[in-house]
C-alpha cells in the first residue's frame, strides 16, 4: 500500500510525530521497549524529509544512526503550541479531579470509594471538580494552600 502525502501534509505529519514523542518520552529517562515499534516508524517517516525538501528540518546523524528534528525544525514548528495548551488545560483538570477524588475519599472513606460503582464515583467526582474548575478559573493557584507543618 502507498500512500501519497502533499509537501503541506508530510510537514504536518512532521509535527504530529514530534507532539508523539514529546508525550511518549517526556518521563522517560531510559529506553523502553515498548517504544521501538513507534521509534522505528518515527525513522521511516523522518527518513523522507528530503523528498519532500525537508533537510532543513530534519537531518541524518552519522553517530547515532538516525533522523532527528534539526533546531530549524523544533523553532519552527506548531508541536510545540499544541503542547503547551495540552499542559495548561490537562494540568487543571487533573488537579481538579485529584482534588475531588481526595474530598470524596475523607467524606466516605478509602474502602467505600473504592467499592462504588464507576459511574456513581463519576458522578460525584464531577460535581465536586467543577467546583473546584470554578475556583481555578477565577482565581488560578492563589487560594491553594499545602500545610506549612508538612512541607518543611
Amino acid at each position: 500500500m502507498n500512500i501519497d502525502f502533499t509537501n503541506k501534509q508530510y510537514r504536518l505529519l512532521l509535527d504530529i510525530f514530534s507532539i508523539a514523542d514529546m508525550v511518549m518520552n517526556s518521563h522517560d529517562n531510559e529506553p523502553n521497549e515498548r517504544m521501538v515499534p513507534y521509534l522505528e516508524l518515527q525513522q521511516k517517516v523522518f527518513s523522507a524529509a528530503s523528498e519532500f525538501g525537508f533537510d532543513d528540518l530534519i537531518s541524518y546523524d552519522k553517530e547515532l544512526d538516525g533522523y532527528f528534528p534539526t533546531m530549524e525544525f523544533e523553532n519552527n514548528s506548531d508541536d510545540q503550541v499544541f503542547m503547551d495548551e495540552y499542559d495548561e488545560n490537562n494540568f487543571w483538570e487533573m488537579l481538579a479531579v485529584r482534588l475531588a477524588q481526595r474530598d470524596l475519599v475523607d467524606e466516605i472513606g478509602e474502602d467505600a470509594f473504592l467499592k462504588m460503582e464507576p459511574a456513581e464515583r463519576i458522578t460525584l467526582e464531577d460535581n465536586r471538580a467543577d467546583r473546584y474548575f470554578d475556583e481555578f478559573e477565577s482565581n488560578g493557584i492563589i487560594n491553594i494552600r499545602v500545610n506549612p507543618e508538612i512541607v518543611q
